[in-house]
């Protein structure tokens, strides 16, 4: 019997054993070309924060990254550079990555021959009563020069002013109501370049700094390589043009400068003669430098012609540079409002806005108070075309009823961006019988109504947008809607025809409902609209938390996010819908405890996605200081083509995620984590 059992045993224990054995041989089998990568391989030189960099047999390289604290950095972001650059971002944090040529797109590593990486630092609330964000980068070359460091030296504020600044680095700062400036004042040895403290050595003096320049009637750029200031990129403007703050214009353009108190001549062709105000009339073709200072409300009447540019000078960028002084541009030029009486203008306050600058460093202020009811900060007036207004502040006092952005009467071509709309009794933008209209990277902030019982203005509504009259080919993308009350976000009102209407890329918190037009009383209508990777997030006791349009024809919403709102109810109405997320949607009125609105929003759509997960690295309630980036990817949505495929910031989707951000993750790979296990166990075998 002990003999019997014994047999048995070793019988089982080498049946198992040549089942494991002939696995593992047929795993190596199918996998030994990829195991191959692990036996020949070539070092990219290290730099900072990259300690080593190496490549094996082309197709996987292992970084390791090194000299940073992991517990303040929210990402990181490989950048890979060859014939192309091709990027993966990270928001797991750790010294050691492999990264596969497949996961940056390519069929091997060949040709690369330089490896960076960014460093992004978290947002915290408060680290010494300052804010903190920007980037460092460290790169991994193969071949070229050095950056030396100042012997870790450490950044501080230049001003009295919370800062968005890097812990313990060098580099650009952006304050809250003083100016960009370098944050590298205690840099003693070297200068702040690149976000780092840097000894130059053997420089030849061809540039002082960074950006775009003009050496007579060449533009050129200002770069940092090899310890050195150094031009590249020289090209000498064509004939008939000269060179005018890094930017080659036609020679017989006239430039004049605009300075509030200006004792010159007022002739306004140098900073020492400047217009001491804007003239009665400005000159079609020319541009206008705009110093800090106030200026008196502005009606621009011109008669019809070519662009005037209306620039604000900065300390970089101002033209001339006779009787210049950097404290003519290191501030705001502010309005008490501007009106477009006639066509094709450029208001351009060249500072503030957008990522990192959402609310802050507007080199343009528009500011009214005490105005009459029903007032506006800028006026379009009849069938004026080719309007842009970027870098610029509106806003207004809170006791009286004022629009934004208000032209009800035709208008053509307009181009809205990098601006902060805040703090509005009405619309930031009331428009009508309206074509061509652009609003990208805004953000949108704080719009009241009357009631009943105002005194001064009643039954005044408030909108993010309302229109009148028809409305054609409209792309509203990348902006931050936030606090907006009243009818609606987009609203649908007094007979309003809306058509070709692109809503993408926006992030839409703590508001009314999204879009609603209304076709009983006001006889609106809206067709042929596309909604396309929007984040709904925060919304407070309204009565709709989807879509509504109660009279149109083909309109679509896909790969939106709605998450975190409280809604009476989720029905979408007038949209076809399909490919959204739904997660902590909820009813609290009549619901004790809260109902469940997720499934009312996807009803109907064959590839919703419906989780009570948290979706984002971070949702606060407000969405300056949110992280919308995604914890973990999304089921894939639907390919919108090449027009809508790049996100809110500015990566290239490829997974179509739902929502305003594409996941991106450095990960090691399931098929990496095998063969390295079929290794192991080879090992042992051997």
């Amino acid at each position: 019997m002990k003999i019997w059992y014994t047999s048995f045993v070793k019988i089982l224990v080498v049946g198992f054993m040549l089942v494991v054995g002939f696995s593992v041989l047929f795993f190596v089998f199918i996998f030994n070309e990829k195991m191959q990568n692990y036996e020949t391989f070539r070092v990219i030189e290290n730099s900072s924060y990259v300690s080593s960099a190496i490549v094996y047999n082309e197709s996987l390289v292992k970084i390791n990254v090194s000299g940073l604290n992991f517990s303040e950095i929210k990402s990181l972001k490989f950048v890979f550079y060859g014939e192309g650059e091709y990027n993966l971002s990270s928001s797991v944090i750790r010294e050691n990555y492999d990264i596969f040529a497949s996961e940056i797109g390519l069929d091997d590593f060949i040709g690369i021959n330089r490896i960076e990486v960014e460093i992004y630092y978290k947002m915290v609330s408060e680290i010494n009563g300052n804010i903190l964000s920007k980037k460092n980068s460290g790169s991994s070359n193969s071949g070229g020069g050095s950056q030396q460091s100042g012997g870790g030296q450490t950044c501080v504020p230049s001003r009295n002013c919370d800062y968005y600044y890097d812990l313990g680095q060098c580099g650009l700062s952006l304050d809250n109501g003083c100016n960009t400036t370098l944050n590298c004042q205690n840099c003693t040895i070297g200068n702040c370049i690149n976000e780092s403290c840097v000894v130059l050595s053997n420089c030849s003096g061809e540039c002082l700094s960074m950006g775009v320049f003009c050496d007579s009637d060449m533009i050129y750029s200002c770069n940092f390589s090899d310890g050195c200031f150094k031009k590249t990129n020289m090209t000498l403007c064509e004939g008939g043009e000269r060179c005018l703050d890094g930017e080659c214009v036609n020679e017989m353009i006239s430039v004049y400068y605009i300075k509030d108190g200006a004792d010159g001549d007022n002739s306004g062709l140098n900073w020492q003669d400047a217009y001491s105000s804007f003239p009665l009339t400005l000159q079609r073709g020319a541009i206008y430098y705009v110093a800090d200072g106030n200026y008196s409300y502005y009606n621009f009447n011109s008669s019809n012609g070519e662009t005037i540019y209306i620039k604000k000078a900065t300390t970089i960028h101002h033209g001339s540079d006779v009787s210049w002084q950097d404290s003519y541009g290191d501030g705001k030029a502010i309005f008490s409002g501007i009106s477009f009486s006639t066509s094709n203008y450029v208001f351009d306050g060249q500072s503030g806005g957008g990522l990192g600058e959402w609310n802050e460093s507007f080199g343009f202020e528009i500011y009214r108070e005490n105005n009459i009811c029903n007032g506006q900060l800028v006026s379009l007036q009849s069938n004026v075309e080719n309007i842009t207004i970027t870098h610029a502040e509106l806003h207004s006092q809170l006791d009286y009823w004022m629009s934004g952005i208000k032209g009800t009467s035709g208008i053509k071509n307009l181009n809205v961006s990098y601006c902060y709309i805040h703090d509005l009794f009405g619309q930031p933008f009331y428009l009508g019988y309206s074509e061509n209209i652009e609003i990208s990277n805004n953000y949108i902030d704080k719009t009241k109504s009357t009631g009943a019982d105002d005194a001064f203005c009643p039954y005044m509504h408030s909108e993010g947008i309302a229109t009148i009259g028809t409305n054609v080919n409209w792309t509203i993308k990348n902006n931050i809607w936030n606090e907006i009350s009243g009818t609606a976000v987009i609203a649908g009102l007094n007979y309003a025809v809306h058509t070709g209407w692109k809503i993408y890329n926006n992030i839409f918190a703590n508001s009314v409902t999204t879009i609603w037009v209304y076709a009983d009383h006001n006889h609106a209508l809206m067709s042929d609209t596309e909604f396309y990777n929007n984040v709904i997030v925060g919304e407070s006791g309204i009565s709709q938390g989807a879509l509504r349009i109660e009279d149109g024809t083909n309109n679509v919403a896909y790969n939106n996010v709605w998450y975190n709102n409280i809604a009476n109810t989720f029905n979408f109405f007038g949209f076809e819908h399909d490919y959204n997320y739904y997660s902590k949607n909820i009813r609290v009125e009549d619901c004790n405890p809260p109902c469940d609105m997720n499934s009312q929003g996807a009803s109907g759509e064959l590839n919703a996605q419906v989780e009570n997960n948290d979706l984002f690295i971070s949702w606060n309630g407000d969405p300056l200081i949110s992280n919308f980036e995604l914890v973990n990817p999304t089921n894939s949505g639907l390919n919108l083509g090449s027009a809508f495929n790049v996100d809110f910031f500015g990566n290239v989707r490829t997974n179509w995620d739902r929502g305003i951000v594409e996941y991106s993750e450095v990960r090691i790979s399931l098929f990496g984590q095998l063969v390295r296990w079929l290794g192991n166990v080879v090992k042992i075998f051997n």
